[in-house]
């Protein structure tokens, strides 16, 4: 069995279902966790299907988990037909081992799941980027750009590389507009800032570039935001 999840590009595949639970990846219940592993890609329907494989561990025995999918920070959806046992294996509803079928994401889209179970309110969190969006700089100091919203108008810029509680210099820049930026690095030398360049550029799709700079470092990311940044891989 194969299951695909909603995206808003996508088709579907996820429904609401029941009421969804808070989404709070800081705080999984302990011991439970889970992962996914990339089996294979391929062109279907003109985009880019990412076949992953989830691997469970530390649920109790007995127990069943049930699959919400969260796109672009938006409430979370029920994902109907499937289950996670406490083998950690993924099952259709005639108990067949089911995978993953993820299209139509965009670069810097992020991938977030959710395993909940309402008896014990058990949770655990996954996170992917099947197309990241990165860049590097000559002393491997990197950018890499997510999003945060359904319209793709506001970005998390995440940085690494850099020297610890360095001064960082961020420069966003859209034809001749540049919008400015100064902050610290944290002391393992990496940053993560939410930007809104729909707002600075005052409009509502567009592309431009994201510079940060240290003592030592430097990295440019060319990217885009609004619908200009939902185009499916």
């Amino acid at each position: 069995m194969a299951v695909t999840l909603m995206t808003a590009l996508a088709g579907c595949g996820a429904t609401r279902g029941p009421v969804a639970p808070a989404w709070d990846p800081d705080h999984p219940t302990p011991g439970i966790s889970f992962g996914l592993t990339e089996k294979s890609r391929g062109v279907v329907g003109g985009k880019t299907d990412v076949v992953y494989r989830l691997r469970a561990t530390g649920i109790p025995k007995g127990r069943i988990m049930r699959l919400w999918h969260r796109q672009r920070s938006a409430t979370p959806a029920f994902v109907s037909g499937v289950h996670v046992d406490d083998s950690g294996r993924l099952r259709g509803r005639s108990g067949e081992e089911a995978e993953l079928h993820v299209n139509g994401l965009a670069k810097g889209e992020p991938y977030d799941l959710m395993l909940w179970s309402d008896a014990g309110r058990l949770a655990a969190y996954a996170h992917k980027v099947p197309f990241p969006l990165v860049a590097s700089g000559a002393r491997d100091c990197r950018v890499s750009m997510e999003m945060v919203s359904h319209q793709g108008d506001a970005l998390i810029m995440n940085g690494t590389g850099f020297e610890p509680g360095e001064e960082i210099n961020a420069v966003m820049r859209s034809g001749e507009e540049v919008h400015l930026e100064i902050f610290p690095a944290s002391p393992k030398g990496e940053f993560s800032r939410m930007v809104f360049p729909a707002v600075y550029f005052k409009s509502p799709s567009g592309s431009g570039s994201y510079t940060a700079t240290g003592k030592t470092c430097s990295v440019t990311l060319e990217h885009s935001w609004g619908a200009a940044a939902l185009k499916p891989e």
